[in-house]
């Protein structure tokens, strides 16, 4: 780039203009950019670095849309190139000193931008592009012009001198369907008259202007659709201007050929007219096309889609993950401790659940429903808190830098350095894991059932007991001990008749015995010897004999059978309330483990969820940039026109291509002299992918140097009389004439023919005579040209003075 340009479109087609521009130097490669620091995606944080496109309405042209419509239906990296163009803000003032500054304001941006190289010419080239249908076209261009060039010239950037050059240079290019015209329709005679007119009144303003040395219109290249080679379409003559804008902005003429932008003095007009032709072998398209079609084989060993490397694999992210699955994470859960945590809780609840006194009442079952509830919500909650411990200790030593574990993982196999694995390989690994962690409607394992209502048993139980208590041990058991004395007042009874006959029929024994005392008892005993005496006798005697022997057994006997439920040890009661551990600990130890997994799963399952995301991102964006590549193929391939002429060589794309093959070695295997992929892949945009400019950038210089040292060597032997040829035919087919035509006449100079070339060309035997005998073209004004496959061929003419711009050629 010389030095810092402004492009403004003005109308549908300074907009069609821009477009194709960027068109066609995407294609070759030979914009130059510069990165912002915005955030966002990186292909919209580009810009251009020395180069500014603005597009301004023209009011009067009816077919304004066109440029949009024509973007509307491009590739999307066309589209994105096509952002580049800044168009007026809709709530933007419309006047022409609003526009103005709104201009002002892009090219202060432009030259802020950055430092300048010392190669670049300081200062802004302000190039205008306008096809005028109408004459208020033209003077509403006057005055926008005005303004714009008035407030620029009061920018910082443009009050030094620069030698050799203005600091502040304006070209207008003007476009017209037929200057001439003077037949047809009336209506359109009038309008062509008119416009001759208003043009020439603003080449005489714009002079004026420069003798007072204001900001002015520099040169004014005029472009015609008729023409001494005949009638000329719209896109021929667009085509035209475009080559014209990349020899002016890429070919670095500015030193060797002043005159191109600027009159050689004030005393010269403005007015000028040119004609270009070209004749490429281009080696930057040709590259491009290698370094699309190699990217597009390598994106798609990049995605995996066909997997055609059999000995890659993502080793790292299977060894990073496997301490994450479900096996292993259930081998460091700590079931001893919540065994023994829940062992002592269980025998706390059974001990208090036997604590419970008055088994016998009838709203025992309740009260042990209340303490039964009290100790299981105090074991839960002590087996939480313990499954609570238990998660943060796994967490901080194994789950704690996960998040850049599995990422390290996934960027070291995606750029490993011999084998990288694909995209693939990759999220089948990780996929792999989430799947497993999906086993449950949540993620985990079913939750074991539990019982609504673990009591329910001794409910049952207990209304048993107290059946059995109230039917058989109050009844037939206890109450026996108030019937003793009756049992024993009958037995008296019945004793009394029998002790009276026994006692009557006792005699005394004499005086001998014992000294006497006998017979006084059994005399005595005759004496008392009644029914009712024995009866008193024999009542206490029964009464306390049951009590003290037959009483006793028979409540031992109900104590076994109050044991059977009340035991401590085998009671019934008991064995129900030992029976409620078993599922309490299936409940409670499940819930707890079932927490803690699902702790840890949900830790890993974010994570694995987040990179998973990235990379399903990444395949999308790599999809899409390889349909972005089919396009960019498609539109490399571009047919020879009235202004281009293409050398297409048998095999060019396959010679280039030998630099570096899309073959499985090459794409399969990490290239030192290829970028790294998915560099930035963990962020939300993976710039790599979004910008297939830059994409194919990256992937094109082995291929330019590779085919220009193989043509080096084939143009030391056969290849130049094939080139010879090409010359020739070249400049014979070539119709090289002036856009414009003028009387020749006063104010008229001749035309000056220029060929700029490639070295490469330079080179051809007799190049030199060829040009000189069919064109006219001396040594001198061959230059040479900064691209290595390009020669342009260029008349131009100036020194049309403005007086000019209303006589027809006769």
């Amino acid at each position: 780039m010389p030095r810092r340009t402004l492009l403004i479109g003005y109308g549908g087609f300074g907009l069609d203009a821009m477009q194709r521009l960027l068109h066609q130097s995407a294609l070759r490669g030979v914009l130059r950019w510069r990165e912002t620091q915005t955030g966002g995606v990186a292909s919209a944080q580009r810009q251009l670095e020395d180069l500014g496109l603005l597009a301004l309405p023209d009011p009067f042209d009816g077919a304004a849309g066109s440029g949009a419509q024509a973007a509307a239906g491009a590739p999307q990296f066309l589209t994105d190139l096509y952002r580049q163009i800044k168009l007026l803000p809709a709530d933007a003032p419309t006047v022409e000193a609003g526009v103005a500054h709104w201009v002002r304001r892009a090219a202060d941006a432009l030259m802020a931008q950055g430092a300048f190289d010392q190669g670049d010419p300081v200062g802004l080239d302000l190039i205008v592009l306008a096809r005028p249908t109408v004459p208020e076209t033209i003077a509403h261009l006057d005055i926008l012009l005005q303004d714009i060039l008035k407030t620029l010239a009061d920018s910082r950037f443009f009050q030094v001198a620069v030698q050799g050059a203005e600091n502040l240079n304006c070209i207008l290019v003007l476009d017209f369907d037929d200057y001439w015209q003077g037949a047809g329709a009336p209506e359109a005679v009038t309008n062509a008259e008119g416009l001759r007119a208003a043009l020439r009144n603003s080449m005489l303003g714009w002079e004026r202007r420069q003798v007072q040395r204001l900001a002015a219109v520099d040169r004014c290249y005029l472009v015609d659709g008729r023409t001494a080679m005949g009638h000329r379409p719209p896109p021929v003559r667009l085509d035209e201007v475009v080559l014209f804008l990349e020899l002016l902005l890429f070919e670095g003429l500015r030193a060797a050929k002043q005159g191109l932008y600027q009159q050689q003095s004030l005393a010269q007009p403005i007015t000028a007219t040119f004609g270009i032709r070209l004749l490429e072998e281009s080696t930057l398209v040709l590259s491009r096309e290698a370094a699309a079609t190699f990217g597009r084989r390598w994106l798609d060993a990049l995605i995996g889609d066909q997997e055609q490397c059999p000995d890659r694999a993502a080793r790292r992210v299977h060894e990073t993950l496997e301490p994450y699955r479900r096996r292993t994470i259930e081998q460091r859960i700590d079931d001893a401790r919540l065994e023994q945590l829940f062992q002592t809780g269980g025998l706390q609840l059974t001990q208090a659940l036997m604590a419970v006194p008055d088994r016998q009442a009838a709203d025992w079952p309740e009260r042990l429903q209340a303490v039964f509830e009290r100790e299981r919500q105090a074991l839960a909650q002590t087996l939480d808190r313990a499954g609570w411990e238990i998660v943060s200790a796994l967490k901080k030593a194994h789950f704690q830098d996960l998040d850049q574990q599995v990422a390290a993982a996934v960027e070291a196999d995606l750029h490993d350095a011999r084998a990288p694995a694909s995209l693939r390989l990759v999220r089948e690994a990780i996929d792999g894991l989430r799947d497993e962690r999906r086993l449950g409607a949540d993620g985990l394992l079913p939750a074991a059932e539990v019982d609504a209502d673990p009591l329910r048993r001794l409910r049952l139980l207990h209304r048993r007991y107290r059946d059995q208590y109230d039917q058989w041990l109050a009844r037939q058991g206890r109450a026996l001990q108030w019937f003793w004395p009756l049992f024993a007042l009958l037995l008296a009874l019945g004793l009394a008749p029998l002790s009276v006959q026994v006692a009557g029929q006792l005699k005394p024994p004499g005086p001998a015995w014992l000294g006497g005392w006998l017979d006084q008892a059994v005399t005595t005993l005759h004496t008392v010897n009644q029914p009712l005496l024995w009866t008193l006798v024999w009542l206490p005697l029964l009464w306390v004999l049951l009590a003290l022997l037959i009483q006793p057994l028979i409540t031992a006997r109900i104590a076994r059978a109050q044991r059977f439920f009340t035991s401590a040890e085998r009671g019934r009661f008991h064995d129900h309330i030992r029976d409620l551990l078993a599922p309490l600990r299936e409940s409670l130890l499940e819930r707890v483990r079932r927490n803690i997994r699902s702790s840890l799963a949900n830790d890993v399952q974010k994570t694995l969820s987040r990179i998973g995301e990235r990379l399903a991102e990444r395949g999308r964006e790599m999809d899409w940039l390889r349909r972005q590549l089919n396009e960019f193929l498609r539109l490399s391939s571009q047919p020879t026109t009235a202004v281009r002429k293409w050398v297409s060589r048998a095999g060019a794309l396959d010679t280039m291509l030998e630099a570096n093959p899309p073959i499985r070695d090459r794409i399969c295997y990490r290239q030192d002299v290829l970028p790294r992929p998915f560099a930035g892949w963990n962020a939300h945009f993976c710039d790599a992918f979004l910008d297939p400019l830059r994409f194919i950038d990256s992937l094109s210089k082995p291929y330019a140097d590779g085919y220009e040292h193989a043509e080096q060597r084939r143009d030391a032997g056969e290849d130049l009389p094939l080139r010879r040829r090409e010359l020739i035919d070249f400049i014979d087919h070539s119709r090289l004439a002036p856009a414009c035509r003028f009387m020749q006449d006063t104010g008229v100079t001749d035309a000056q023919r220029w060929c700029i070339t490639a070295q490469r060309w330079r080179a051809v035997p007799g190049m030199v005579e060829e040009l000189n005998n069919r064109l006219g073209i001396i040594a001198e004004d061959i230059i040479p040209a900064r691209d290595h496959a390009r020669v342009y061929l260029l008349v131009l003419q100036t020194g049309v003075a403005a007086a000019n711009l209303e006589r027809e050629q006769a």
